[in-house]
């Protein structure tokens, strides 16, 4: 949107009168730094020398999103009328889907989505969200982040890799180690404690929303190691998870970690309350969940493809037509958004073997011996069941150490076998 509209925005949301805002700003940057289909962002520094963003919402979204869900209800209702279309309850999905979008229209909704995870993340150094500091429906004021894009620094890579010229590297060839590990095992951990603690879940985890920041020693310093810390940014959509949630999402991956098609199923089975279906569908679906785990999916130490098996998946659930709940759409799609980043940055490393330990405590601790019934469980096991991932946690990073090792150990070799190579031919 324009220039005119943006001011016009921030000195109504200020309070402030007409063509003030460079009383209350240093500076403010017309040129927007991005924009996207809710709102873009400004670059301004305040009277004090703080350097801020400044989240501007596009005009009339919220009146244009609700024209679009009527649009779409007044479909769906027609769509639930015809026979073949009535298990997918297309009016309750669009219900779902709307009350998010309509929430992320207004951004004090997503300025307390932030002041949400900067809290549950408040511990962790290297993890930071913007921290808002002035909201209202049309414009939030931000902490200014400093960093890139992770796929703009992946790209850097390749290129590299592409111009050595030999066709054979990638960017995860020569990515530094230090770099590789910090991303994949924090991008992991990240989603891990979000669904196993927070019940909280940042619900667009694709890579364009998560950022670096690189800073490294200055010279004369005496360290040698960048400091390395991640901003996950556009908290516009979060996904609040029930406990019930939360379990049964977890309880399909531990199922893909032991190769357990039967659980899958049941678990699947479970992504909504209206799976009305009958005993001979349960049996078809639970019978083609088993193929697939059989071809796809045989468990810890077979190296799975958890994007590939989760995508494949999604296909059954569509083809035997069980519904799945907006909250589980997100689940399954940030997983695979972390499960791809990190094959790109480091093809071998598998997120299901990283977190097998604490799957495997889960699963324990939570269900019967067929992988998928619920057991009960007492006040003191609930508490248990929210320390466990702290005291695993440990155990994860000392498996990723150990891998990253044999990482660095492999690249070393390879190096050393290049400069023979080189040698002979000089010879």
């Amino acid at each position: 949107h324009s220039w005119n509209y943006t001011q016009e925005q921030v000195e109504s949301s200020l309070d402030i009168p007409q063509g003030s805002l460079l009383e209350v700003f240093e500076s403010f940057d017309r040129k927007p730094l991005a924009s996207g289909s809710i709102a873009q962002v400004h670059k301004a520094r305040l009277k004090n020398g703080q350097t801020v963003a400044a989240k501007v919402v596009h005009p009339r979204v919220a009146e244009l999103i609700d024209m679009d869900f009527r649009l779409m209800t007044i479909l769906a209702s027609a769509c639930d009328w015809i026979p073949g279309l009535r298990w997918l309850h297309v009016r309750d999905s669009v219900s779902q889907f709307s009350h998010t979008m309509a929430a992320q229209a207004h951004l004090n909704v997503e300025a307390h989505h932030l002041e949400v995870l900067n809290h549950n993340f408040r511990n962790w150094r290297h993890v930071r969200f913007p921290q808002p500091f002035f909201a209202s429906p049309s414009l939030i004021l931000e902490t200014y982040e400093e960093g890139s894009i992770v796929t703009d620094i992946l790209d850097v890579y390749d290129q590299e890799a592409r111009e050595q010229g030999d066709g054979l590297q990638k960017g995860s060839d020569i990515i530094p180690l230090d770099l590789a590990r910090f991303i994949v095992t924090t991008g992991l951990s990240l989603y891990l404690k979000m669904l196993f603690i927070d019940n909280v879940m940042h619900a667009d985890l694709h890579p364009g929303n998560i950022m670096l920041n690189i800073q490294y020693p200055k010279p004369g310093s005496g360290k040698t190691d960048p400091k390395l810390g991640v901003c996950l940014v556009d908290a516009g959509m979060v996904a609040q998870l029930t406990e019930e949630e939360s379990t049964t999402f977890i309880g399909l991956m531990t199922s893909l970690g032991e190769g357990d098609g039967r659980a899958a199923a049941e678990f699947a089975m479970r992504f909504s309350l209206d799976n009305n279906i009958t005993q001979e569908q349960r049996e078809g679906f639970i019978k083609d969940m088993e193929n697939l785990f059989a071809e796809k999916c045989r468990g810890y130490g077979s190296n799975v493809d958890v994007g590939d098996v989760l995508t494949s998946i999604l296909g059954l659930i569509r083809e035997h037509h069980v519904r799945i709940d907006a909250n589980y759409a997100t689940l399954v799609i940030n997983a695979m958004c972390v499960e791809s980043l990190a094959r790109r940055v480091c093809p071998s490393y598998n997120v299901l073997e990283a977190a097998r330990p604490l799957l495997q405590a889960y699963r324990r601790m939570n269900f019967g011996s067929d992988g998928y019934t619920k057991i009960s469980t007492s006040r003191q096991s609930k508490r248990m069941k929210r320390v466990m991932p702290f005291l695993l946690d440990r155990q994860k990073e000392t498996r990723d150490k150990a891998f990253f090792k044999k990482i660095e150990l492999q690249r070393s070799t390879r190096k050393r076998v290049a400069r023979g190579g080189d040698e002979q031919k000089k010879k």
